[in-house]
């Protein structure tokens, strides 16, 4: 019966150490696949890079926690291997804590495939983001319809395109049949003195937020950031030549 138990530990630990890390290894290889897909479709569309930096951070503390406790599964699988050969008090114990620490490595594997290719990931992660940045936004709680807060936030681009073409600067789309990306017209104002850093700051700030209502697919969106569109809008149009300034924008 010894001899069985011996053999029996042997062979099970021995093979868990293997198996787990082939586990990890293609789980590895899947993540590639995954992060280079993400990356694709950021940029095809900037208006990800807040919800993909925030995946990023998320995918990067569960391969934390996979690294280590698929490394401890290893080593200790090995281990339980080498000491099979004695008997000692507690080996059973012990064996039984391997047991558990390789099948939760097994377990949080199969969890990261989950979050990862969950098709709804972009929208609980903008929502998630949204949540975490109330403070920062000072959001006052109060809300409007998101249809009426994304028309403010197009006529901001407009208002954005035509500060630069009374400077005749033109800011081409990365790609061909894109909108021009928000950040690079905000980027071109500053560079081209239509804006100072402060406005330049807040265009940044009202983008991402813009972004993360998007892709969160909420219903509504705080009154106080479509009052900071609006006072960003008006000091973009007060710097426009008289015949360009603003007229027949609702």
């Amino acid at each position: 019966m010894e001899t069985l138990n011996v053999d029996y530990i042997y062979w099970t630990f021995t093979a868990a150490a293997q198996s787990v890390a082939a586990f990890v290894g293609l789980l590895l290889a899947g993540y590639a696949l995954v992060h280079s897909l993400m990356e694709s479709a950021r940029e095809r569309d900037e208006t990800l890079d807040e919800i993909h930096a925030a995946l990023r951070m998320r995918f990067h503390r569960w391969l934390t926690l996979l690294a280590i406790l698929t490394s401890l599964a290893i080593v200790l699988s090995l281990i339980v291997v080498f000491t099979n050969r004695w008997e000692f008090p507690g080996k059973y114990a012990a064996v039984g804590v391997v047991a558990a620490i390789d099948v939760a490595s097994i377990a949080c594997g199969l969890w990261f495939v989950v979050v990862t290719t969950d098709p709804s990931r972009y929208t609980i992660t903008a929502e998630r983001v949204l949540e975490e940045r109330k403070p920062e936004l000072a959001l006052s709680g109060e809300t409007v319809p998101v249809g009426k807060f994304f028309a403010v936030t197009a006529r901001l681009e407009r208002a954005m395109k035509k500060s630069l073409a009374a400077v005749d600067v033109v800011v081409e789309p990365p790609h061909p049949g894109r909108p021009t990306p928000f950040r690079a017209l905000a980027d071109a104002l500053l560079q081209n003195e239509r804006v100072d850093p402060e406005s330049h700051r807040e265009l940044l700030v009202i983008s991402q937020y813009r972004n993360l209502v998007y892709h969160g697919h909420v219903t509504t969106a705080d009154k106080t950031m479509m009052d900071r569109v609006m006072t960003v809008i008006k000091r973009l149009e007060k710097a426009l030549p008289k015949q360009d300034n603003g007229k027949g924008e609702a």
